[in-house]
């Protein structure tokens, strides 16, 4: 059996960054291990977007952020594993067993980073975290006003209302871009599809005929991807409290622009067991994790749910 010092299980985003910060400390002995292709296009960090809000504002391009962090990792020396998907996750005394359809590895520290599969690879661990996983989707318009939407003269931005919309500006594709925030259906690994909301998809195009028309152009395509969330929708990032060998991220969709520094503090967890930074909020001891009465209580106030969770506990 292969021994590694770290395995982070998931490569996107957040794997991607945490297997960089190990690589940094560790070298060769890094394993990163992702299911399906590198750059797939099944989770949450494949399009070409996460804005950063700073003086001088910016954009982070995820796809090519998560290529080239796993670049920099394979040049100091970590090994990554493509279609490998992880069929048990075993704490082994003070280290972890994982087992994938080809051969078992052995580590003494294992990140996982596998968004909406995080349960599904955690479940021989006995831990089970209170996820929810809803199909989210957003437009590019081909806009003709091209110029007035180029990133030094239109900023991202967010729309709070009745729904919750956000949009960029001209990059990666030679359109605009829209979405919402929190407004999908609730799906699984397995019933989650690729194929657009055609409500939603005229649900946008009508807030952007009354408040952004310039905005607007022929559709020029419409992506789906998947919000993993905790019942309060924050991050989760800690070790579990029974095998602290094994580290957890959930990024509850909105995470890749923080992905760096989160890899930074996920390398921390696995190698000393702990963080400086202040990830008390973000603690797999919460009570919006270990309290099951917290999800019924969030719900019933609408908080920040998506539209049809707000119809279900209101009664509407």
């Amino acid at each position: 059996m292969k021994h590694y010092d770290a395995i982070v299980i998931g490569c996107g985003g957040l794997g991607s960054a945490a297997l960089y910060w190990l690589s940094r400390e560790l070298g060769s002995s890094v394993l990163g291990i992702e299911q399906f292709g590198l750059g797939h296009e099944r989770g949450a960090s494949q399009d070409q977007e996460r804005a950063i809000f700073q003086k001088d504002t910016g954009l982070v391009d995820a796809r090519k952020s998560s290529g080239v962090l796993v670049a920099l990792a394979r040049a100091r020396g970590a090994r990554v594993l493509e279609n490998a998907p992880v069929s048990a996750l075993r704490p082994d005394g003070e280290g972890v067993e994982v087992v994938t359809d080809e051969q078992a590895y052995h580590a003494d520290r294992v990140v996982v980073a596998s968004d909406m599969w995080t349960n599904e690879v955690l479940r021989e661990t006995g831990f089970r975290l209170p996820l929810t996983v809803t199909q989210e989707q957003v437009t590019y318009y081909a806009t003709p006003n091209l110029r007035e939407f180029a990133p030094d003269r239109f900023p991202v931005f967010m729309w709070h209302g009745r729904d919750n919309f956000y949009g960029f500006p001209v990059y990666g594709e030679v359109a605009t871009k829209l979405g919402q925030h929190m407004g999908g259906h609730e799906v699984t690994a397995e019933t989650r599809t690729f194929d657009p909301d055609p409500i939603r998809q005229e649900r946008y195009r009508h807030f952007l005929e009354r408040h952004l028309p310039g905005f607007l152009g022929p559709e020029l395509r419409t992506k789906t991807c998947p919000y993993t969330l905790p019942p309060d929708h924050h991050f989760v990032l800690d070790t579990l409290p029974d095998h602290p060998q094994i580290s957890v991220v959930v990024g509850a969709g909105q995470a890749f622009k923080f992905a760096s520094l989160i890899g930074r503090i996920l390398a921390g967890l696995a190698m000393d067991g702990s963080s400086a930074y202040p990830i008390e909020p973000f603690k797999i001891t919460r009570p919006a994790i270990t309290d099951r009465t917290f999800e019924k209580t969030f719900h019933a106030c609408g908080c920040a749910l998506p539209r049809q969770h707000r119809a279900n506990a209101t009664g509407g």
